[in-house]
């Protein structure tokens, strides 16, 4: 039986179940949750069913090399925590496609899936932001898994030297009926152990 505990995995590719929010929003409307390891997590109420997260790191490691990583959408199970499986459905171009994605849940609960199209853009200025937005239509429902209805969210990618800040935002939804309490356990965990590990893959 799985323990509750790993619900970790399962809030996580809610990187992949988010609903609305804004880029533009000031970091002073968010709480500072957790800071540790050069890791800061902010998070906030909406009025929805989860808090809206967060985190932020600063990388020893290139913006492309960051991007890389990131853009292997078919390797994220290799190290994204909670990730079972995410694989690209179709490349419309460099810069857009529709992915899919399944999350481990505790039992209980089924594994939630999700599929997103994604948009790559980069500025003059070298910053790479990747958009996520929900496209639960785009393939049928799968038997055994319960498919994460809306969701929004970005990573961002500034790059400084040798180094790149980080910011990975989003507002999860559950999909489904699960208790808000248990959802939002691990708000803050979610994205404190994915920039972790992005730090223990990328750093020099």
């Amino acid at each position: 039986m799985k323990h509750v505990s790993l619900w970790r995995g399962f809030v996580l590719l809610m990187c992949i179940g988010f609903t609305a929010m804004s880029f533009t929003i000031l970091k002073a409307d968010w709480q500072l949750a957790k800071d540790k390891n050069g890791i800061k997590v902010f998070t906030r109420s909406t009025g929805g069913e989860m808090k809206e997260f967060r985190g932020e790191t600063t990388i020893n490691a290139s913006v492309d090399k960051v991007f890389e990583l990131l853009n292997n959408f078919d390797n994220y199970a290799s190290w994204m925590p909670g990730c079972i499986e995410n694989k690209v459905l179709k490349r419309i171009s460099d810069t857009e496609l529709y992915q899919y994605n399944v999350t481990d849940a505790p039992w209980p609960v089924s594994d939630r899936d999700s599929v997103m199209k994604t948009k790559i853009s980069k500025q003059s200025n070298g910053v790479i932001l990747i958009e996520l937005n929900s496209a639960p239509d785009y393939i049928p429902e799968k038997s055994g898994r319960v498919r994460v209805p809306t969701y929004k969210g970005y990573w961002k990618l500034t790059p400084g030297g040798n180094a790149t800040q980080i910011i990975y935002e989003g507002k999860p939804s559950t999909g489904g009926s699960i208790p808000a309490w248990l959802a939002n356990s691990s708000v803050v965990d979610v994205p404190f152990n994915t920039l972790s590990k992005m730090k223990t893959l990328l750093s020099k």
